[in-house]
């Protein structure tokens, strides 16, 4: 008898193992296929995670994996200072997150944070930082006041030049004395 029940053991064990292995591999394609499983990252920024820029961002544009749900959605940019800089309404469309960006008067990093949920329920957020070596946002007025105060300088030093030149040939000949009196 002893024989008998190894020998249906072994019969047994291929199907047992087959059995296993069907039922780990049934059980490795429910979880890669589950939503759950899925990682929720960030594409892309705009301006990008370490960015040094000469002129100030127009917007600011995060573009995540997955289409992603209005609600609850978070922007918010901080200056070198530390204070809140006042950002346009959030915008979410499809994949993307922006905010439309004020002109920015202080030069240096600038830190954005954002929090976002996709429609399956996933958050996705972030911190990252940018620079902004020049304030830029000169408007074209004070371009123009600029190159006027500029001409309006050159023009009084070449006038005063003058005059003194004037002043100064009359006082050394002789001529332009007489010719004045």
């Amino acid at each position: 008898m002893t024989a008998h029940r190894r020998t249906a053991g072994r019969a047994r064990s291929p199907l047992a193992l087959a059995a296993a292995l069907a039922t780990a591999l049934l059980a490795t394609a429910v979880l890669a296929l589950n939503p759950a499983s899925a990682h929720n990252r960030e594409l892309s920024t705009t301006p990008g995670s370490g960015d040094v820029l000469q002129e100030p961002p127009p917007t600011i544009d995060i573009v995540v994996n997955a289409d992603l749900s209005e609600r609850g959605a978070t922007l918010t940019l901080t200056d070198p200072t530390g204070q809140a800089v006042r950002l346009g309404p959030v915008v979410v469309d499809k994949a993307r997150i922006s905010a439309s960006v004020p002109p920015l008067t202080t030069a240096g990093a600038y830190q954005v944070t954002y929090r976002v949920s996709t429609l399956d329920g996933h958050a996705v957020s972030a911190t990252y930082a940018f620079t902004l070596s020049t304030t830029g946002g000169t408007t074209l007025v004070e371009r123009l006041v600029g190159i006027a105060g500029g001409t309006l300088a050159a023009a009084a030093v070449l006038l005063v030049g003058a005059l003194l030149w004037r002043w100064r040939r009359g006082r050394t000949d002789p001529s332009a004395t007489a010719s004045t009196g």
